[in-house]
């Protein structure tokens, strides 16, 4: 959600980051669905990527019991409508009229995505 809500941000000339509310709105999904976007971001700072003193075997017992469902399902609805209106978003033109034009104005983009040359800028 952090990748979208930046594309978000940058596709439409937003003033500031989305929050996971905000940018359930703009995915046009209910309002449960930002609080179990919250959720799943608490899950994932205390429990996924900083386990601290959670016990990750007893995931389980921790979580409702239809709650992963519930995940998976909000996951295939933000990714669905994400992907429909990522092309009024685009950065690049996919079926430009011009291609000299096109790849002299993408030529260091797409360099850079092919080549992965500042990939390893530090060594």
């Amino acid at each position: 959600m952090q990748s979208l809500a930046r594309l978000f941000r940058v596709g439409r000339n937003l003033p500031n980051e989305l929050t996971r509310g905000e940018l359930c709105e703009q995915l046009n999904l209910p309002s449960e669905s930002a609080e179990l976007a919250d959720y799943v971001y608490f899950l994932r700072n205390n429990f996924g990527a900083h386990a601290g003193g959670w016990r990750w075997w007893d995931l389980g017992e921790l979580l409702e019991e239809d709650v992963l469902a519930k995940i998976a399902q909000l996951a295939e609805a933000v990714l669905a409508n994400a992907a429909d209106r990522e092309p009024e978003m685009r950065s690049i033109e996919p079926f430009p009229v011009q291609w000299g034009e096109w790849l002299f104005e993408n030529f260091e983009t797409l360099w850079d995505v092919l080549w992965f040359e500042k990939l390893n800028k530090w060594e």
